[in-house]
């Protein structure tokens, strides 16, 4: 086997080093390799292919950054470009299942396990000629700056597009659980989403958004177990409870407690294993009862295995509480 020379080698890691293992044919000509060379590296299995247009080093492994990213470079060296992806975004359930990292990229609560079974979703201006089986390719005639993040090596639309870019596309749940999930993350507003869809006037999955959002209680939901129990509740008939809530006594703040129902003076809880394990945390918890007891709130919690494996059970005691207090 012929080994590269250290000029191809070098030419190679300019650009897989931070390109997450990947490298366009257009970009190793741009470092003097010939076509030649480049299948003499894909002969040599220093190089394979996983695009029309772009090359993997063997040991690159296809995560959903990797995949996303040998999309966007194989529409972009499709469209005459060498790396910059100024006019590409990775979008719609795609961008949902990014994880976060130091670099910025947006993961929205459930959406990894669906994007992971999906073809990599672009959103490019202009349109593109890429035809790509395992590729869906969305085209936008602009782009605004609360559009797009290039804080990372992914391309990526906002999580401001995203959310608006998935009504359509998943039901009122889904749709539901990846707001929840971008306000409690800072990534939008309500006010800046309501702003966004005026801009872009009538567009599929407006009316399916302002429907979400008139659903939803006016603090936000932070959590899947949230959604859960506040679509349990709505769905009994119960009384909808403001969620988000910051308790207050003596001019000082007690809590910020995840649901309240203000008439019957009741504070419930729902908790997942990791934000509510610490001992430090039990027992600052256990605090927070006592003095909502003194003041006249009832308090209730449940856990995340209580509500996954039987939420009927917790909805009856609800209601029985919540009776007990009208």
């Amino acid at each position: 086997m012929t080994v590269p020379s250290p000029e191809v080698e070098r030419a190679v890691h300019q650009f897989t080093t931070t390109q997450l293992g990947l490298v366009t044919r257009s970009q190793l000509a741009t470092a003097s390799l010939g076509r030649s060379q480049v299948r003499r590296l894909i002969a040599e299995g220093r190089l394979r292919p996983c695009g029309i247009h772009t090359l993997s080093i063997p040991e690159n492994q296809g995560s959903l950054e990797r995949r996303a990213l040998a999309a966007a470079l194989d529409a972009d060296a499709a469209a005459g470009g060498t790396g910059d992806m100024q006019h590409i975004a990775v979008s719609h359930i795609t961008a949902a299942g990014l994880l976060i990292t130091a670099a910025g990229l947006l993961d929205l609560d459930g959406f990894r396990k669906i994007a992971m079974k999906q073809p990599i979703a672009l959103t490019i201006l202009g349109g593109c000629a890429l035809r790509r089986v395992d590729v869906t390719v969305h085209t936008t005639q602009e782009w605004r700056a609360t559009d797009l993040r290039r804080d990372g090596v992914v391309p990526r639309t906002s999580g401001l597009r995203t959310v608006i870019d998935l009504a359509g596309l998943v039901d009122d749940n889904d749709l539901g659980r990846a707001l929840d999930s971008a306000e409690r993350d800072r990534l939008l507003t309500v006010e800046m989403l309501h702003r966004c869809m005026a801009r872009l006037g009538p567009r599929r999955g407006v009316r399916q958004l302002r429907r979400v959002l008139d659903g939803r209680p006016d603090g936000g939901i932070h959590s899947v177990i949230e959604r859960l129990f506040f679509d349990g509740v709505r769905a009994r008939d119960l009384p909808v409870p403001e969620s988000q809530v910051v308790m207050r006594a003596d001019g000082r703040t007690l809590a910020r407690v995840d649901f309240f129902f203000r008439t019957q003076r009741l504070v419930a809880e729902v908790s997942g294993h990791r934000t509510h394990s610490l001992r430090e945390q039990r027992r600052a918890d256990a605090k927070r009862a006592r003095e909502l007891l003194l003041l006249g709130y009832e308090h209730v919690e449940y856990t995340s295995d209580e509500l996954f494996d039987d939420l009927d059970l917790v909805l009856d005691e609800l209601a029985k509480h919540l009776a007990m207090r009208s």
